[in-house]
């Protein structure tokens, strides 16, 4: 991976959550990902992933230590109260080097202007670190994609539970996209969240594909209708196609996902599997190994690189990958079953049978 330029990297660490109520926890994890979305907008500013940032979420880790994980110069951490409909946003900017705050502030808002807060901090960071970045423009860094503050917080939901990965969580997931769709028909990531939160229970909750991967297709289609230059839902569609086993249909629209979006982590590793299931192996490394320098703390995208080398018959490649994941996270079971499978087509049974 090649090294940041100084002042040009950050990482939004999860903003904690000092509300009343713990179940605030969705909203101070929804301005996180707001931010991150923000300051990736912004040309020649490297912004560690969503995936990243929240993988490390609850480590305990020190600046130095996150900023090594994930090779960035400085980070921004904050704290999201939420009482009613007052909202309090602190933030500040940590040089990872020696630990000196660059930047800080506090913003005390009304909760209907939570994009307004986004934007704001967004822009003082910009600014403190490169000033010539924005160059004096007015141009909004948060561009929110509904106006209606009711079908935001219901979407910030859904990602939430999106994020676990799990028959219920992503259940919960598509009730609250479709409730926030309910009150802004137009919401396109609403309709992204829909596609994928549906479309992986085909995965990870056993349900039909004849069941779940239509109502998918037709949300993430809807998503183009409402904006056609949509990266997310390019890769959404394609993630159907791949569990339709329509593997030139899914390329295609990875491909056009990676050119409006070149540094989209997602899209780079669902055209990875893809490759390996089309014979492209080379090609297929090559596109998850740009998938981990895009998101290094990924544990489905370290896995992947297990998944690529086991389809290459690297089985000690594969098993070295596995074993890597599973040091991040030991309870990821994904990686286990794997694991198990490189054993076994080693001939190493026992192994296998343990994972």
């Amino acid at each position: 991976m090649a090294d940041a330029q100084p002042t040009t990297s950050v990482a939004v660490v999860p903003f904690v959550n000092m509300s009343s109520d713990k179940e605030n926890e969705y909203f101070s994890d929804g301005i996180t990902e707001e931010l991150v979305n923000a300051l990736a907008n912004v040309e020649g500013l490297r912004v560690a992933s969503r995936t990243s940032v929240f993988a490390l979420k609850g480590k305990g880790l020190d600046a130095r230590q996150i900023g090594e994980r994930l090779n960035v110069n400085t980070l921004l951490e904050g704290s999201v109260r939420r009482e009613g409909n007052a909202l309090r946003v602190t933030a500040q900017l940590i040089n990872v080097a020696d630990d000196v705050h660059m930047w800080s502030n506090s913003y005390d808002r009304e909760l209907k202007s939570v994009f307004a807060v986004e934007d704001e901090i967004a822009r003082s960071i910009v600014q403190t670190l490169r000033r010539k970045l924005v160059g004096g423009k007015s141009t909004a860094l948060v561009k929110p994609s509904t106006v209606d503050l009711e079908a935001h917080d219901l979407y910030l939901r859904g990602r939430y539970f999106l994020a676990r990965r799990a028959p219920e969580p992503l259940r919960r997931a598509a009730g609250f996209f479709q409730q926030a769709i309910d009150k802004d028909p137009a919401y396109t990531l609403a309709w992204v969240g829909l596609a994928d939160a549906t479309a992986l229970q085909n995965e990870y909750d056993e349900v039909p594909p004849s069941t779940v991967l239509p109502r998918a297709k037709q949300a993430a289609l809807r998503a183009l209708e409402l904006d056609a230059a949509l990266a997310e839902a390019y890769a959404s569609l394609a993630v159907v196609h791949e569990y339709e086993f329509d593997w030139a249909a899914s390329e295609r629209e990875l491909r056009r996902a990676i050119e409006l979006k070149p540094d989209y982590p997602s899209a780079h590793h669902w055209l990875s599997l893809d490759l390996s299931f089309t014979g492209r192996i080379d090609d297929a490394l090559a596109e998850a190994e740009r998938a981990l320098q895009l998101d290094p703390t990924s544990l489905v995208i370290n896995n992947l690189i297990g998944v690529t080398r086991l389809f290459n018959r690297d089985f000690e490649g594969a098993i070295a990958a596995y074993k890597r994941t599973l040091d991040m996270d030991p309870g990821f079971a994904l990686s286990h079953g794997q694991l198990g499978l490189a054993y076994a087509m080693q001939g190493r049974y026992d192994e296998a049978d343990a994972e």
